[in-house]
């Protein structure tokens, strides 16, 4: 994500970038929203009026543990940001 967002900045285009992630940026904190692409009310409200949607949100270590995150969160994620823009 780090990468895209510093294109999309110096692209000088007049984009309004949202960054949503589970932990503070340190490298973008001044457009970076805590939430949980898991939970669809979070995600349903914080891409609320947005016109374009990157899902970048993965687990892609090899020590995540349990192992069920890779599921939830890459699978699971997937779904809950497609019905959150449909209702969008």
């Amino acid at each position: 994500g780090t990468r895209l967002i510093t294109q999309l900045k110096e692209s000088n285009k007049n984009y309004q970038l949202s960054n949503i992630d589970l932990l503070p940026s340190y490298f973008f904190n001044d457009i970076t929203e805590i939430g949980d692409v898991r939970e669809q009310e979070c995600i349903d409200e914080k891409i609320k009026g947005g016109d374009c949607v990157v899902l970048l949100a993965a687990q892609h270590r090899d020590d995540v543990s349990p192992t069920s995150l890779y599921y939830d969160t890459n699978v699971g994620g997937l779904e809950v940001t497609l019905r959150a823009m449909e209702k969008n």
